[in-house]
Formats: structure tokens, C-alpha cells, sequence
């Protein structure tokens, strides 16, 4: 038998020898003997019920994070207390049914995640700012995808679906569309400088966040555009339907009489200065000669806010 002085001694031993080899350690009080063994694929992950609270950094090896076959759904932020910066890769379960709400937001160097055919859903902002994401496949089992979804994936080229009942990809592979409603709820921007709304689309949702994109047209298909949808640094021309300029002013009850509020008007993001915002032309896509006396205002405002700012820039050199 053991004596707890030799105990406490072995049991030192062990712990410094373990801190930075990934092992576990545990004594067995029935035939008194020290086990250590090396942690395996996520088997010591706060797991609940089949559902992954929390992803500690002890769960990261070598930039890869594997969830056990016992998991069922990913929580709500799961990811949010380890080290994000280091995932790089997470292997998902065949067992996996739910992504829970922001399960992998900020994992901003995440490359490669397969979401498992047998998931159903994907919560609000499950990969938001996963900016690293080249490509992402959704199965045909998944049947609800919430808004806001893939908000921040900037290096996205392309969604890609296979034989899902809800949801289809634009022919470009750029835009994730529900199939009932026909809206865009993901956007992959990486490389593009300008883009057409494609048709089969009639409703924007979720967030168009976009680091290169200079140029936006939006086709008189659409039929709604929610408000804050656009959040592009680089953007400097959107072409928009007539239709939404006098949709805009019965819902807002004005018209707009000055410069910020033309850009407000057209459904920016608040939170984006409005300094950045003003440097944003608003195109109208029928001719201006054309346009009622209501309309033409606002277009002229824009063009003499354009030559001032020009003026502005002359005087700065």
C-alpha cells in the first residue's frame, strides 16, 4: 500500500512531466497504481448530453481540433474561450445533428471544416469572421440555415450544394440562395472587383461584408433589400433599381436632402463612418434625363458632392 508521502511524491512527479505533453493522469485507489494516458480526439471536451459546451486550447493539436463521435451538436459558442487564431482545421462527426449559434465565430484562421451530411441546422453567425474559408459544402440533409450565417468570410470563392431540397447556389457558385423564398443568405467575395446580382434571386439577406468588391449592380428582379445589408470597404458604385428609391421614400416618409442620407437611404450599414460612406456613388440604372424631378435631385446632389470632393482632393495635394 501506497503511503501518502510516496503518493504525493509519484503524483509530482507525474504532473511535471505531463504539463507539456498533452498526457492525463489518474490513480487508481483500488490496486494502487498511477495511470497516464495521452488524450485522445477531443475525449476529454466538456461534452453534455451529446452536446459540445466548450473547446479548450488542450483540445488544439497541431491547428486541428477533432470533435468525438458522441457529439450531437456543436453549442452555442463553443469556440469562443480556446485560442481561435490557432485552429486551422476541425473534423466534424458523422453523429453531428445542429450548429449552435456563433459555434465558430472569430476562428479567423480556420481553412478547412466538411459539415457532415446528417446536420440539419446551422445557427445565426455559426462562421462569422472565419476569414480564412476558401470553400464551403453544404449536404442535403441540412434544411435551415440562419441569417448572418457566413457574415465576415472575405476569402470565400464559392458555396458548393449537393442535391439539397432548400437550398441551390447561383451558377457562379458566389451566392447561397433558399430555394422557397429565393434569397441570398451567403455571399463569397474573395477576388471580385465587380458583381451582378444573378437572376433567380429576389431577396438579399444576410450580410455582403466584401474586402476588393468596388462595384455592385442589383437587378430589378430583386424585389427586397434589408437595411445595413452591405459592409464594403472598397465599395465605390452601387447600381440599383429606380423602384427602390421611391419604395425607400414611402417607407421613410421623405425624401432625402442631402448626401448622407441619399447613402442612408440605400441601406448601408449604420455603424460604417459616414465619411466613408459618402465616397459611395449611388447609380441610378434608369437615365437620369428620364428621371422625375424628385429622383433627379438626389442624383444631382450625388454628382456635386462627387466634383466638390474632387475639388477637396485638388486643394490637399
Amino acid at each position: 500500500m501506497y503511503s501518502n508521502e510516496l503518493y504525493i511524491k509519484k503524483l509530482n512527479f507525474y504532473l511535471k512531466n505531463t504539463i507539456d505533453n498533452g498526457l492525463s493522469i489518474m490513480y487508481n485507489w483500488i490496486d494502487k497504481k498511477l495511470y497516464v494516458f495521452r488524450k485522445k480526439g477531443g475525449e476529454e471536451m466538456k461534452i453534455e448530453a451529446g452536446v459540445l459546451k466548450e473547446v479548450e486550447n488542450e483540445d488544439i493539436k497541431n491547428g486541428s481540433v477533432v470533435v468525438p463521435e458522441n457529439v450531437k451538436h456543436i453549442g452555442d459558442s463553443a469556440f469562443s474561450k480556446c485560442d481561435r487564431d490557432k485552429v486551422k482545421h476541425i473534423e466534424l462527426p458523422k453523429s453531428l445533428k445542429t450548429i449552435g449559434r456563433c459555434a465558430f465565430i472569430g476562428c479567423k484562421a480556420l481553412e478547412t471544416i466538411e459539415i457532415p451530411n446528417g446536420v440539419r441546422e446551422i445557427g445565426v453567425d455559426a462562421f462569422d469572421d472565419c476569414k480564412s474559408l476558401n470553400t464551403i459544402e453544404i449536404p442535403k440533409s441540412v434544411v435551415y440555415i440562419e441569417d448572418e450565417c457566413f457574415v465576415g468570410c472575405t476569402k470565400l470563392r464559392r458555396f458548393v450544394v449537393n442535391d439539397n431540397p432548400c437550398y441551390i447556389t447561383s451558377r457562379d457558385g458566389r451566392c447561397l440562395i433558399e430555394k422557397e423564398t429565393q434569397k441570398a443568405i451567403g455571399f463569397a467575395p474573395k477576388g471580385l472587383k465587380e458583381y451582378k446580382i444573378p437572376k433567380g434571386i429576389k431577396r438579399l439577406g444576410g450580410i455582403f461584408e466584401c474586402d476588393e468588391l468596388e462595384s455592385l449592380e442589383i437587378t430589378s428582379e430583386v424585389e427586397e433589400i434589408p437595411g445595413g445589408i452591405f459592409a464594403c470597404d472598397s465599395l465605390k458604385s452601387v447600381k440599383v433599381p429606380e423602384k427602390f428609391v421611391s419604395t425607400f421614400r414611402r417607407d421613410n416618409g421623405h425624401l432625402a436632402d442631402d448626401i448622407e442620407d441619399a447613402i442612408a437611404l440605400m441601406r448601408f450599414k449604420e455603424c460604417y463612418c459616414m465619411d466613408r460612406l459618402a465616397r459611395v456613388r449611388v447609380v441610378l440604372t434608369k437615365d437620369p434625363k428620364a428621371l422625375s424631378a424628385e429622383l433627379k435631385e438626389i442624383n444631382d446632389k450625388l454628382n456635386k458632392f462627387d466634383n466638390d470632393e474632387k475639388v477637396a482632393g485638388k486643394h490637399t495635394k
